[in-house]
């Protein structure tokens, strides 16, 4: 499948040098332009030009701002070509060539899941993360927090107050401050020395989501953002807020207790990561994606050909080499998650939507509760309590009087039947020789059995 999302959906194609992307259901008047989808590909290319990245909206995009049609994202990736690598004879180590030859009986539609291909979806998700900023005020940061067993310095990092710019600056590592930037870059130069790679950790923080975006079960905000995350290549894991370390704490230790906020509520503690069942609390969501090495090493390899044969895979070559793809997947990790989150809320409009327009599901409606001070929300629910009571007490009144009441479709047929078997009661009481006449019931009987006389 090469679509995702519900309300707004992106479909990816490519698989050589061009690629790009449609995005579909996003409201008109998004100021975005080709500039701001450049600027986070030079993050994803370091020391790329824009002409070489050659990025441009086909259509959907007019002097800056979205007309609400389907936009359609195209860029010409001017990078070496990777269907040379590609052996009809052999599989790859740790690459799709296998199981793709397999389903597809060739392994060249392993070109969609490379590294050039999310380029071709970071048109929509930059497009996606400007409407989330300009109609929610929602602020989505990524960094790499781990590179092999080294984990950045992260006790004084302040998920609320962290800003891109702090990532930016610390170049082509994305760590998410200088000090976390000195302690990662050696164990990529370490790899790079032994021509080997290494894989690490992810951070994504996304701020200032309101209450309410998710669904239960299968549209989990949690359950829609891993799926979106494993899209990408090398992922091995994905965890939101507390995530394994959860496991050893205890139920009191890692439950968020909720406190009075201002007009809401909000918890002292957040180890659910900001979302509870699936759906957002308003508190900061943040998770992790873990990253295998990139496969592509430095050194000659071992395979086994489809024939049975022994072979051996040349070395990458310092072109394609790169000991450490992980920092390059950070502004990928931004456009994506905000790809979800769009999805989400325009979801939660529409469910919003729906109960405004319902008044059976109105009054009940979080989407539209959630917006309400936490005072005015107590004395609505009050209300509706005194309503429903009301109504209760109504209905049950109204059943007990209906009950008591003789209907009157059932009183003059009922009168009429009662007529009739008190005449025939007396009518046996007063003519007792009708009853027990043997005269007349025995002509009656003969004149069944065959008599012709009928008498009483």
């Amino acid at each position: 499948m090469s679509k995702s999302g519900l309300k707004l959906t992106l479909s990816a194609f490519g698989d050589a040098d061009v690629y790009g992307c449609i995005l579909e259901g996003l409201p008109e008047g998004v100021k975005v332009n080709e500039e701001d989808v450049i600027e986070q590909l030079k993050r994803v290319v370091p020391g790329t030009s824009m002409e070489k990245l050659n990025f441009h909206f086909v259509s959907g995009v007019s002097n800056g701002m979205s007309v609400g049609t389907p936009i359609l994202c195209q860029i010409n990736v001017q990078q070496p070509h990777q269907d040379d690598e590609i052996s009809p004879d052999y599989p790859r180590p740790s690459q799709p060539d296998y199981a793709y030859t397999m389903k597809f009986g060739s392994a060249l539609p392993a070109l969609r899941v490379g590294d050039n291909e999310l380029m071709g979806r970071m048109g929509g998700g930059v497009a996606a993360e400007k409407w989330l900023f300009q109609k929610f005020g929602v602020d989505i940061i990524a960094f790499v927090s781990q590179i092999g067993s080294v984990s950045a310095d992260m006790e004084d990092l302040e998920y609320e107050t962290i800003a891109r710019q702090d990532v930016v600056g610390t170049g082509a590592i994305h760590a998410p401050n200088a000090r976390a930037s000195k302690k990662l870059l050696p164990v990529i130069a370490a790899a790079r020395e032994e021509n080997d790679t290494v894989g690490g950790v992810i951070t994504c923080v996304c701020r200032n989501l309101p209450e309410g975006w998710g669904e239960p079960v299968f549209e989990s905000l949690e359950g829609s953002m891993a799926k979106m995350m494993f899209s990408m290549p090398h992922v091995k894991g994905f965890t939101i807020g507390s995530g394994l370390d959860s496991v050893k704490a205890t139920g009191k230790t890692n439950n968020d207790m909720f406190t009075k906020r201002g007009n809401r509520l909000g918890t002292t503690s957040n180890n659910c990561g900001g979302v509870l069942g699936g759906v957002s609390n308003g508190e900061t969501v943040y998770f992790t994606i873990a990253f295998a090495p990139n496969p592509r090493v430095n050194v000659p390899q071992t395979s086994t050909r489809y024939s049975g044969e022994s072979a051996v895979i040349k070395p990458c070559g310092s072109e394609r080499y790169d000991p450490c793809t992980v920092p390059k997947f950070v502004p990928v990790v931004e456009s994506l998650a905000a790809l979800v989150l769009a999805d989400l809320a325009l979801i939660a409009d529409n469910n919003a939507h729906t109960a405004r327009n319902t008044p059976a599901s109105g009054a009940r409606s979080q989407s539209r509760d959630a917006v309400l001070p936490y005072d005015d929300l107590q004395k609505k629910y009050e209300k509706e309590a005194k309503l429903r009571e009301a109504f209760q007490t109504r209905l049950t009144k109204r059943v007990r009087d209906e009950a008591r009441a003789v209907p009157k479709h059932y009183l003059y047929p009922g009168l009429v039947v009662g007529g009739i078997l008190v005449g025939m009661y007396l009518g046996r009481r007063w003519f007792g020789s009708f009853a027990s006449s043997s005269s007349g019931f025995g002509s009656y009987s003969s004149t069944l059995s065959g008599g012709s006389a009928f008498s009483f």
